[in-house]
């Protein structure tokens, strides 16, 4: 199913999101995978036996049949660099004559409901693919197809804005061409070095969590251990679960009330990014000031960001703005981190010796 939103072409590449990362492995792990691999590694070895028996017994290869695809393996793997037209996404491909012709399609993907690459048919480029993969090579593919469900979810994101924009990152190449907000570095570079550097990210929790970016960011980079999260919108809770649930988080659909109601864990760090200032919206302040107080108890480093001040505000924040509320709630001082241009907001943390 093609989709109006969506792009054509995606980049497969090492690091551009837990959905490419799968795709990329399972081709360096299968069969064909690891014959490219023995003929990359050792041009003069014979070719992995293990596949030539399959392709005897799964395609009824001659010995004829079986030279040629040694013939073929090795000179695929001695020209991959040079054979490789990224713009067209194609692979120059070496025929029986010994001629090398450009295949006639660019090789192609199908998308599944959860966002995964459909391994279990490929419309073109299973080799080619999977031997620029085990090269370490990015190449473009074609998307061929998406599930409905795949499309939906892209049509809904399109839909809240009426273009192509996420609040937040979704790192699957069918969101590449997005343009996204919070994209910029610096907010999350921010948290991961005072994280670092108060060695606070043994376990943590994101209030909010939307796409689940912020966490993904700080797990790959290996600045944190483990984490819950939680989101109240189902729309962003269903990404973030798709985004997280590789690395072993599941984040939780519930308010915030509700999730500190049904639970006291303590966590090294909490994270209320774009948060506390829709608590003394939509809370009445001794509710919104008893949800920061339990914030406050349950960890031992608390990061949220500021917001310029309202004047439908509580009194008790407006007065002296949102985060000399949350400190004085919270009988603590607060430093800033950092700051957020796009925006124009500080970012806070209390906790260590603030």
């Amino acid at each position: 199913m093609k989709t109006i939103v969506g792009d054509e072409w995606v980049t497969i590449a090492d690091g551009n999101g837990p959905w490419s990362d799968k795709l990329l492995k399972s081709m360096r792990e299968c069969l064909f995978g690891r014959a490219v691999k023995s003929a990359i590694d050792d041009p003069e070895a014979p070719i992995l036996q293990e596949y030539l028996d399959y392709c005897r017994r799964g395609h009824g290869y001659n010995d004829a049949n079986i030279e040629f695809e040694k013939n073929r393996l090795r000179e695929l793997c001695a020209n991959l660099p040079k054979n490789y037209d990224s713009r067209a996404g194609m692979l120059l491909d070496v025929h029986e004559d010994r001629r090398r012709t450009v295949r006639s399609g660019p090789m192609s993907l199908n998308i599944l409901a959860d966002g995964s690459f459909d391994m279990s048919y490929i419309p073109d480029g299973n080799h080619r693919m999977t031997s620029l993969a085990i090269a370490g090579m990015p190449f473009n593919v074609l998307i061929a197809d998406r599930a409905p469900e795949w499309e939906q979810l892209k049509q809904s994101l399109y839909g809240i804005w009426g273009r192509k924009y996420i609040y937040q990152p979704i790192p699957h190449p069918d969101f590449d061409s997005w343009e996204v907000g919070h994209g910029g570095n610096e907010r999350f570079a921010a948290i991961e070095e005072y994280v670092r550097v108060n060695d606070c990210g043994g376990n943590v929790l994101d209030c909010g969590c939307n796409y689940g970016y912020l966490l993904y960011y700080l797990l790959v980079n290996g600045t944190i251990e483990s984490a819950d999260a939680f989101d109240f919108a189902a729309l962003a809770h269903k990404i973030a679960s798709m985004v997280l649930s590789p690395y072993g988080v599941s984040p939780a659909l519930s308010d915030a009330i509700a999730f500190f109601a049904n639970g006291n864990d303590r966590y090294s760090t909490i994270f209320a990014m774009s948060l506390v200032y829709h608590f003394v919206e939509i809370y009445p302040i001794e509710k919104s000031t008893q949800l920061i107080k339990v914030i406050i108890e349950r960890c031992e480093h608390f990061i949220f960001d500021d917001a310029p001040t309202k004047d439908t505000w509580p009194e008790a924040v407006k007065s002296g703005g949102l985060v000399k509320w949350v400190e004085k709630v919270a009988c603590r001082k607060s430093i800033k981190i950092g700051h957020d241009t796009e925006f124009n907001r500080g970012i806070f943390a209390i906790g260590g010796d603030s």
